[in-house]
């Protein structure tokens, strides 16, 4: 077959295309870049438009940059964005296009770097923070002068003007200086992604022209944003104006710029009461390009502008002093370079300075003087912009010098004249001369060729001498052919313009606060701070959360959110973004509303702008009868996850209480407590303990504490026994669902995602044990490590109960049907009071609670054995705590009842009812059925875990006066606190919550508490009496008498009770051992004396006792009355000692001269052993790891 010719070129130019485009992967997402050729190979690659930060439209217009998404395919990366929106009549060269979708970082590399990993530069532009661009400078000499000597150069955007600058003072919802946090955003971008373009991140010099060097100046020096020199190792500023901002001209050009565009409407005097949060909606809803046009008529008309940043966040406390900035720097070498003339050539517009580059008590009335001053000596007297070029780079290279790093000084005094922007020509390419001399021409041929140097081996020449503070030595840098000069070192640079400015120009600020103080006023700059602190404490006095956070909002980046919170404190008052707080209210799933109650729990959507995590949300419904503090806000809408979380999970500490912010996206820091509420599933809120005492015992000593929600009661509980319409079990799901968000999210927060520890108490305390020991939910150990569990109430509800009493509800609420799919879609259709309602009155008349799990999915499978479960726990580290008395002192409501399992008995309730009526109490070991279940459980498993491998650390609270259930939740969360507190319980309270933190962090509570072994069974008994000596110490045989009972004597009861069930059945001639509903017998031939093994208790003992069904199996039937929920005379026996006694039920029929077996009779359908409700469990597969979101 021929060719055609034309379908061969258009192949090979097709082939050719392919071939110029580069194609990197990221972390990202792909990006497809343009390629120079290179006849040696070495080819250069262009990556534009890179994106580093989301889009800030919409609600993120005026908010930190968030992380940028990721994207399907491959991103062209081959065309530049357009520019950050700017208009300004500063500037004679416009940019082409502009966007406020424009925060993307430009990068230029090679094929040698893509190999060998090249030193970077990351240059951010000048502009006066108001024009200019990322996207102005010639490709072609940034890859000659650069990329081809083996240096990256990256050079990102950053938000100009109003939409960089916009302050309205201290709120909860905008911070100062957008624009440096784009610039450390595009830092971290370089930090994490800069390899795969052939990058070294360990070698990176960051460089600036003008305020692109001022930038540089506040990145480089701040001992908040890199101390460690992870993100960035050297500096190069050129022409630094060093100016920052007054705080009161900047908050009230944003006030002006607000009521010329109809978003504020106040008087002058009540902006300190300004609704921000109102005005920042109103200004989002505009067109930027409406903004930009308001921009301008006020540069134009009002001669005011937006080309400062403040001394604020994020590289300094508001309006904190410039010295300290220079004076806590970590040593990185540096060039700093200036022009001889800077801007004496340049029209002063507007003779007052707007800022300050020095720390003048007074800078309004010191600039007034100035340019007062100036007026009689403009020709022979620099401007005060000049001045401030001069004056910082003299103090900054003199600091850093002192700070140990090698500084090289130069100024630039080529002719015909330098001034501003003269050097650009030599360095990045633009503002050429259109007459270039050879002089210039020779300077050109190495001006750049020293940067490289720099950023290569931190020398730009081998004699070019460091600075020395005490001479101020620096390099001219001229080239004078005719005169046969060059670049030569001199001394004293610009010691005139020093001596005036630290000289008369500091007396003259000094005279100003005498005379105003004179007079009965604070200093200027001592107003603004007042203002700052006034205005902060009125926001504090809501609700401290930490001594750390500002009225400025704090905001923390998530991989699918921005959360902020406003708690504030006076200390670290003026942080904001970094030093974060408790942020409450975080969705880690979408609320359970309509169709998703009794639902899997669903990963949460994402939303636009900034999360208001300051309150918390309401709490899970509950109102049951076992609560006498309710929660004042309860609503389905509950599934949120609150973290309490330091500045010192995002800050270290150095010597002298400096505190130095570590790279803006640290992670990994703090190991992590989630902890789960008790409650009996029923009641009790994530919402609940007190924030103070959470940041003080725990984030106070380097944690993140985080409390997660779970729907609680009915909406938690809500089982039909059919696995595919409603899962088993689905608080748990949500419980697990928390720590998969933590897992993805907590580094965001400060948080090591693997070094995690699960905690609960009660109720709580079985769900972290139940997390803990399943082979199925984390085996891995990679959603948690560590588990803590404390008064862990370890029973299992039987699933029938659990069926039958869901289907109460729906009958209670009208919703009642033979169709179980008819059943959830009404309960999802009727109101959640109602059902609420319905649980309630459940409660009240029939003794009838949601407040046990079953054991099932997502724990284990379907009716698995305990014992299985012991024997493939998962080999953790466990701390393991109990109180003496336990539920010693609760009465039982209504009489005992029997509500689930906490061993794997063939007929608990039997079982347990005889146990109850029979030993407890007998002896002082001998506890009721609810502490035993406590103390067994507790002994059982944590014997299981040293089984596996693990690591387990046990107690007791003995603590006097009494110790029961709840008493230790006064000494680790706070809540439950005695009126009385005696001065042992004070030190005990003192260290408690410390064993905590210290298992947290370093896996052991304490180096002197012995491990638990297994055999020895040896825990530390918690308790303090300074009258008697007596203190913690260790003991053996962790409640061994009412161990043992319960695993030999009450198991050998329960085999017993099966036999005769067995044996009665069968000479009654029932098939499968099935047993009708008669009177028996259960000899007790085996059980010793609580008291002593030795003595034989009587050779028979009666109890009257009947049960229809055989072991194993459920006693539901759907078919029952007509699929009715079994209430009263008609319940299964099951559950009629579930709501009573047996002995109040014995007494009631004995009463009224009832036949026994009347009392108990009930329909049963023949066909009850064929229901699917009564499939043997026995036989059931071992379920497979459980899934997320698995139904």
């Amino acid at each position: 077959m021929v060719v055609p010719t034309h379908f061969i070129l258009l192949s090979i130019i097709s082939l050719s295309l392919v071939s110029c485009l580069k194609v990197v992967s990221t972390s990202y997402g792909r990006l497809r870049g343009i390629t120079e050729w290179s006849d040696d190979s070495n080819h250069k690659y262009i990556f534009k438009s890179v994106p580093f930060a989301k889009p800030p439209l919409g609600n993120l217009r005026f908010s930190p940059p968030h992380q940028p998404g990721s994207w399907a395919g491959v991103l062209d990366a081959s065309r530049y964005s357009p520019a950050c929106m700017s208009n300004s009549t500063q500037t004679s060269h416009p940019q082409d296009s502009v966007s406020e979708n424009c925060l993307y970082i430009n990068i230029f590399t090679s094929e040698q770097c893509l190999k060998d990993k090249c030193p970077v530069i990351v240059y951010y532009h000048g502009g006066a923070f108001n024009l200019d661009s990322a996207t102005m400078f010639p490709d072609k000499f940034i890859l000659d002068r650069y990329v081809s000597e083996g240096v990256i150069f990256a050079i990102p955007a950053f938000r100009l003007g109003v939409f960089g600058q916009l302050y309205f003072g201290p709120s909860n919802v905008l911070t100062e200086n957008l624009l440096v946090f784009d610039a450390v955003q595009a830092l971290s971008y370089v930090h994490n992604e800069i390899e795969n373009f052939g990058g070294d991140p360990t070698r990176v010099t960051i460089m600036g022209h003008s305020s692109g060097a001022t930038l540089v100046d506040v990145l480089g020096f701040s001992k908040l944003i890199d101390p460690d020199k992870k993100m960035f190792q050297q500096i190069i500023a050129l022409s630094a104006p060093g100016m920052f901002g007054f705080y009161d001209l900047v908050v009230e050009n944003s006030f002006v710029f607000a009521e010329k565009l109809g978003c504020y409407s106040g008087t002058h005097e009540n902006r300190s009461n300004a609704n921000i949060a109102e005005i920042l909606s109103c200004l989002r809803k505009i067109d930027g390009y409406e903004l930009l046009r308001m921009q301008r008529q006020m540069e134009e008309q009002d001669g005011l502008n937006f080309r400062s940043i403040i001394r604020g966040a994020p590289f300094l406390e508001m309006n904190g002093k410039i010295s300290d900035l220079k004076k806590y720097t970590s040593p990185r070498n540096l060039i700093y370079g200036t022009t001889e003339h800077e801007f004496r050539t340049i029209d002063y517009r507007n003779p007052y300075i707007s800022g300050c580059f020095l720390d003048f008590e007074n800078p309004v009335a010191v600039a007034n003087h100035f340019d007062d001053m100036i007026q009689y000596h403009i020709d022979d007297w620099i401007n005060g912009d000049t001045a401030g070029i001069f004056i910082s780079a003299a103090t900054y290279s003199a600091a850093m010098a002192r700070a140990g790093a090698n500084v090289y000084l130069f100024e630039t005094r080529q002719l015909p004249y330098s001034f501003h922007v003269s050097d650009m020509q030599y360095f990045i390419g633009i503002h050429r001369e259109v007459w270039h001399f050879k002089d210039m021409d020779i300077l050109d041929s190495f001006y750049s060729r020293m940067l490289v140097n720099f950023t290569k081996t931190g020398v730009p020449t081998p004699k070019w001498e460091p600075l020395d503070p005490e001479r101020m030595n620096y390099l001219e840098l001229k080239v004078d052919t005719k005169n046969k000069t060059g670049p030569v070192m001199l001394e004293g640079f610009h010691d005139q313009e020093m001596q005036f400015w630290f000289g008369d120009m500091m007396e003259y600020d000094r005279n100003i606060t005498r005379l105003r103080r004179e007079q009965g006023l604070p200093p200027e700059s001592h107003q603004v701070s007042v203002q700052l602190l006034s205005t902060k404490k009125a926001k504090t006095t809501v609700k401290m959360k930490y001594e750390r956070d500002t009225t400025e909002a704090t905001v923390v980046k998530t991989t699918k959110l921005t959360v902020v919170n406003s708690k504030t404190s006076a200390i670290f008052q003026q942080w904001w973004f970094y030093l974060i707080i408790a942020l409450v209210g975080i969705p880690f799933v979408k609320p359970p509303l309509g169709d998703l109650r009794f639902s899997m729990p669903q990963k949460p959507d994402k939303w636009e702008g900034v999360l208001d995590a300051s309150t918390y949300k309401a709490a899970c419904p509950s109102n049951s009868s076992l609560s006498e503090h309710a929660q004042n806000f309860i609503s389905e809408d509950c599934l949120y996850i609150n973290i309490f979380t330091s500045q010192y999970c995002l800050v270290t500490r150095e010597p002298h209480n400096i505190i130095i912010l570590k790279t803006l996206f640290q992670k990994n820091k703090c190991p992590v407590i989630v902890y789960y509420h008790g409650g009996s599933y029923n009641l009790d809120s994530a919402t609940m303990f007190p924030d103070k005492f959470i940041l003080e015992r725990y984030v106070d000593k380097g944690t993140v504490f985080v409390i997660p929600a779970y729907r609680l009661g009915v909406l938690g509980q809500f089982w039909l026994g059919d696995k595919e319409l409603v899962p088993a079990n689905l608080l748990v799901y949500d419980a697990i669902e928390a720590l998969y968000y933590v897992q993805d999210e907590i580094s965001n927060f400060g948080g090591n995602p693997n070094d995690v520890t699960i905690m609960g108490h009660s109720s709580g305390g079985q769900l972290v044990n139940a997390l803990g020991v399943s082979s199925y939910v984390d085996p891995e150990q990679e959603l948690f490590q560590k588990f803590i569990v404390l008064s862990s109430y370890e029973t299992f509800e039987l699933e029938h109960f659990k069926i039958n009493n869901s289907l109460n509800v729906a009958k209670r609420v009208n919703c009642f049907s033979k169709n179980h799919q008819e059943i959830l879609k009404c309960m999802r259709n009727t109101d959640v009071m109602q059902i609420l309602q319905a649980q309630r009155t459940m409660e009240d008349e029939d003794t009838a609670f949601f407040k046990s799990l079953i054991q099932a999915p997502p724990l284990m499978d379907y009716g698995e054995k305990l014992a299985e479960i012991k024997k493939r726990v998962p080999p953790r580290k466990l701390l393991c705590g109990v109180t003496e008395h336990e539920f010693e002192k609760y009465p039982y409501r209504e009489g005992f009842r029997v509500e689930g399992v906490f061993l794997d008995f063939e007929n608990p309730v039997e079982t347990v009812t005889y146990y109850h009526d029979n030993f407890f109490n007998k002896t002082r070991n001998m506890f009721n059925t609810d502490s035993s279940a406590v103390f067994v459980s507790t002994a059982t498993y944590t014997e299981a875990i040293v089984n596996a491998g693990g690591e387990v650390y046990l107690f007791e609270t003995r603590q006097k006066p009494y110790s029961m259930h709840v008493s230790d939740m006064q000494y680790f969360i706070g809540i439950h606190r005695e009126l009385h507190h005696t001065s042992d319980m004070d030190i005990l309270d003192s260290f408690y919550s410390q064993m905590l933190v210290n298992f947290t962090k370093f896996g052991e509570p304490s180096p002197y508490w012995n491990k638990l072994d297994a055999k020895e069974m040896k825990f530390l008994a918690l308790e303090i009496d300074t009258e008697k000596g007596i203190g913690p110490k260790m003991e053996n045989g962790f409640h061994k008498e009412l161990v043992d009972f319960w695993l030999v004597d009450m198991m050998e009861l329960d085999k017993n009770i099966t036999e005769q069930k067995q044996t009665k059945g069968s000479a009654n001639g029932e098939a499968n051992g099935e047993v009708n509903p008669t009177p028996m017998q259960i000899n007790l031939t085996t059980l010793g004396s609580p008291n002593s093994t030795e003595v034989i208790l009587e050779s028979t003992i009666f109890i009257t006792y009947v049960s229809p069904i055989p072991p194993r199996q459920t006693t539901y039937d759907p078919k029952i009355d007509e699929d009715q929920p079994v209430e009263g005379e008609s319940a299964p026996i099951y559950n009629q000692c579930y709501y009573l006694a047996w002995k109040f039920i014995l007494k009631s029929c004995h009463a009224y001269k009832t036949d026994i077996l009347s009392c108990y009779s009930f329909p049963i359908n023949n066909n009850c052993s064929n229901s699917k409700y009564n499939r043997n469990r026995s036989d059931s597969k071992k379920r497979a790891f459980w899934k997320r979101h698995s139904s």
